[in-house]
């Protein structure tokens, strides 16, 4: 039996139908969501209806990530201070394109959950940690240590940091995939996991899959994702080609710079200056005129 767990789509829909078909032609059995289905990339109800395709056809099992919690949160409370721009527009833009329905399908969700299938070594699937999203859980930390400690199962898939790695300590593993959707770590290619049932116990694998990141990233300038969410989404974009993770570096520049003058990080000189200084725009290339 084989099962693919598939983390951080980020609304990457090209990156996930890519690695649903790869995982098809291995021959799976069930599907596991680990989380942060949308934000990031347009059109996230492309990534939702792919995800609903996929749970009609196979096993599958979810939980929620961080991303989803952001979004469940707003809907709780519209005056957070969301706006299009660099800062907060990605998310705005995602929270506009989904429905009052799709927010209470992402409260539905559990955080962690144990994966039970008969004949079979239940497995625990989480985002960041069992008991919350944003666990920053990397090998050799005081966090891998704690999650080890708690494990209720043998394994234990994680998403949340699109670090990929298999962590073995103690007979207990911990499998990241990486990221469906939002590459870093200097690979370009979209990550997932791969679980194949051998002997009693589950052998973890870790796939990378080329998709056409170059269509992913037409989507950006195709609709209005750019214009509301300015420099992060061409943060995202520069990614999609490089592997390097350009958003995260964006926000720890924005963050010293908000400091050291004493503005929010909700000005858009910030994010422009740090765009410049890590020539984002270079990493994009001349789009539409590349692209036709």
């Amino acid at each position: 039996m084989r099962i693919a767990a598939f983390g951080d789509i980020h609304s990457n829909h090209f990156a996930l139908e890519a690695c649903l078909e790869h995982a098809q032609r291995l021959g799976i059995d069930g599907v596991a969501f680990l989380g942060d289905f949308v934000t990031d990339c347009p059109n996230p109800q492309k990534t939702l209806a792919l995800i609903r395709e996929i749970a009609e056809k196979y096993p599958t099992w979810q939980i929620r990530g961080n991303r989803e919690e952001y979004l469940m949160a707003h809907a709780r409370n519209a005056d957070d201070g969301w706006r299009e721009g660099s800062r907060t527009g990605s998310l705005l833009y995602t929270y506009e394109n989904l429905t009052r329905e799709d927010i209470s399908a992402f409260e539905r969700i559990p955080i962690d959950r144990i994966v039970r299938i008969d004949g079979q070594e239940p497995f625990e699937i989480c985002h960041g940690a069992p008991w919350q999203t944003r666990y920053m859980l990397l090998p050799g930390t005081r966090e891998a240590d704690e999650v080890l400690k708690s494990m209720r199962t043998r394994l234990l898939l994680c998403a949340h940091t699109h670090s990929a790695f298999v962590l073995e300590k103690d007979g207990k593993v911990i499998v990241n995939g990486g990221a469906v959707g939002a590459p870093s770590n200097g690979c370009a290619d979209a990550g997932y996991i791969l679980i194949e049932s051998v002997g009693g116990h589950w052998i973890p694998r870790l796939a990378r899959v080329k998709y056409d990141f170059e269509s992913a990233i037409r989507e950006f300038f195709d609709t209005d994702f750019v214009s509301k969410a300015n420099v992060w989404a061409k943060a995202v974009a520069a990614s999609m080609r490089t592997g390097r993770n350009y958003p995260q570096e964006c926000i720890k520049m924005v963050e010293c710079d908000s400091v050291r003058l004493g503005v929010s990080m909700d000005c858009e000189a910030l994010w422009e200056r740090a765009a410049s200084t890590l020539e984002i725009q270079h990493a994009i290339g001349d789009f539409r005129r590349e692209t036709g």
